[in-house]
């Protein structure tokens, strides 16, 4: 059945390409970043970084999210900018870590992402639009297409008999495709071989221990923790957990934006005490999600910031980007 599903979203996407169906335009610049997979490509925390660097040269600059998981459907404003404005139930996790991660970034979910970024301009003017999750929404024209895609990615099949959306042959429709260095193989080495100058690893750096209520700074690593998660690559944040050194005492994993109800937490709470861990700990998208820990023992957030190899000439092709839309005065 995998077959089927691919071969619609490729036709898909050729339809558009040729024509037969028309792209919604916004009159700011539209940089997508997307994924081949469905979980697991770090997309979001790209997101994330490239709209800090942008904001540190000086243009103003927003997010355009899905909503996925989220009640909500319709455009809303997320964050003004200032704080955010809405709960991880109503417009998903991803939306609210991007609000809480970009201070002065204002973010706009909806399902449709046309209507989201006329949101977005009426609201806060023309700015430099970063859609997270954007690469199958082919109903709104990118001015420039980021595909993030890991080793195993390229290896993989389509829905359902996968996990990916569409087949790696998609990522000829990419402008720039984003690697994970840590999982780097000899497909993603032939992937450069044939798109030399297109290709970028990212790497997680600079980890650190943070209570996960946001009532501290950064802590000492635990010796010994309960780790949980629902995120599309759970064995990365273990692998990531003990190269901080830390112990696993015991782990929980969740399907990808898992809703935690209360017995959930407290179920958790109870396992990480059984399993004599001084904390239980879980990814800063899922902390988004948890209302009230139930405790006695802290819950921390593992929080990083990811690096983007060749990051100035990635941002030199955005600038290409904008100066064209100027000159074309579109």
């Amino acid at each position: 059945m995998g077959w089927i599903y691919g071969l619609g979203a490729s036709l898909r996407r050729r339809a558009y390409e040729a024509g037969v169906f028309r792209q919604q335009r916004l009159s700011s610049p539209v940089i997508s970043v997307g994924a081949l997979a469905m979980g697991g490509s770090m997309k979001t925390p790209t997101v994330v970084e490239l709209a800090r660097a942008l904001s540190e040269r000086g243009p103003a600059v927003g997010v355009l999210g899905h909503g996925y998981r989220g009640e909500v459907s319709g455009p809303r404003v997320v964050s003004d900018g200032e704080k955010p404005l809405e709960t991880a139930d109503k417009v998903g996790d991803e939306a609210v870590l991007i609000a809480h991660e970009l201070p002065g970034c204002p973010v706009v979910v909806g399902k449709d992402k046309a209507a989201a970024g006329r949101l977005m301009e009426e609201r806060f003017g023309k700015r430099i639009l970063l859609v997270d999750s954007g690469f199958q929404h082919l109903a709104l024209y990118r001015d420039l297409d980021i595909v993030c895609a890991t080793e195993r990615d390229l290896g993989s099949r389509v829905l359902p008999a996968g996990r990916l959306r569409e087949s790696p042959q998609a990522l000829r429709s990419a402008h720039m495709i984003f690697t994970d260095r840590a999982t780097d193989g000899p497909r993603v080495a032939k992937l450069r071989e044939r798109r030399p100058g297109d290709v970028f690893a990212l790497s997680r750096a600079e980890f650190g221990f943070y209570p996960a209520d946001g009532s501290g700074g950064k802590v000492d690593p635990p010796k010994k923790v309960f780790a949980f998660c629902g995120i599309g690559w759970p064995e990365r944040f273990i692998h990531d957990l003990t190269a901080q050194g830390v112990t696993i005492a015991g782990q929980r994993f969740f399907r990808d934006h898992h809703p935690f109800a209360a017995d959930d937490l407290l179920d958790l709470a109870k396992a990480a005490e059984a399993a004599g861990a001084i904390a239980a700990v879980t990814t800063t998208k899922d902390a988004v999600r948890i209302h009230q820990w139930p405790g006695p023992l802290p819950l921390l957030v593992l929080s990083a910031r990811l690096e983007i190899d060749g990051l100035p000439q990635i941002l030199k092709r955005i600038d290409r980007v904008i100066l064209a839309r100027i000159r074309a005065g579109k």
